[in-house]
């Protein structure tokens, strides 16, 4: 058992020693609350000669100062990393799609009919100059021109036809599409570009059929 402290001892503050003259609700240097806390000794001397029970070291946690900061702040902390690990996740998911949607851009891009599809129009446009502006032009691929009549059956055979000031020519992509492509003969000023269903013969009087029903069609 704590001794008791005998009256008119000095009391002392159990958080900061400071010396108390008699029994107070805190601690006029710390305010260490002392309502249910005794003072070095076992006990707080008071003036009428009554002790308090209480004893050192058994005072309630949360009535220590800096305690609930202390735990204000580890609250704060873990709020902090929980936000810092979701805004982390979130980062990770983007970079995730981002690296899947570059992946099937590639692919697409790569696969031999994307690749048949981008030399199809370029022999049309190499086609285009060589007919109109350039004659004498060539390209690293040659280029084969064939009758308006004769269908395209792959991209470097470009199916051709003038009439009425303007070149029609057709090449024929893996990827199964026939692209068309008109321009003026007489500067190679790309016109339109367009193209024929599958179904249709992939030639260049066809095109011109096509676009000649097209025109009238939007005639009054």
């Amino acid at each position: 058992m704590a001794r008791r402290a005998q009256q008119g001892a000095v009391a002392r503050c159990p958080w900061c020693s400071e010396s108390l003259s008699q029994l107070a609700v805190e601690c006029p240097e710390c305010r260490f609350p002392l309502t249910m806390a005794a003072a070095d000794g076992g006990y707080v001397a008071e003036p009428s000669g009554t002790t308090s029970t209480a004893t050192p070291g058994r005072a309630s946690r949360a009535s220590r100062p800096g305690l609930s900061h202390e735990s204000e702040l580890a609250r704060a902390h873990g709020t902090r990393a929980h936000r810092i690990r979701l805004g982390a996740l979130l980062l990770g998911v983007m970079a995730l799609l981002l690296l899947l949607s570059g992946v099937g851009a590639i692919v697409s891009t790569s696969s031999p009919d994307a690749r048949s599809d981008r030399e199809a129009t370029s022999s049309l446009f190499t086609a285009l100059r060589r007919a109109t502006v350039e004659p004498g032009y060539r390209q690293e691929v040659a280029i084969a021109t064939l009758p308006a009549s004769q269908p395209s059956d792959r991209p470097a055979r470009v199916s051709a036809d003038q009439a009425g000031g303007y070149w029609f020519a057709t090449a024929h992509s893996s990827s199964g599409r026939c692209y068309v492509l008109v321009g003026r003969v007489a500067d190679g000023k790309l016109v339109r570009t367009s193209n024929l269903s599958e179904d249709e013969p992939c030639t260049a009087a066809r095109a011109r059929s096509s676009l000649d029903k097209l025109a009238n069609s939007d005639g009054p």
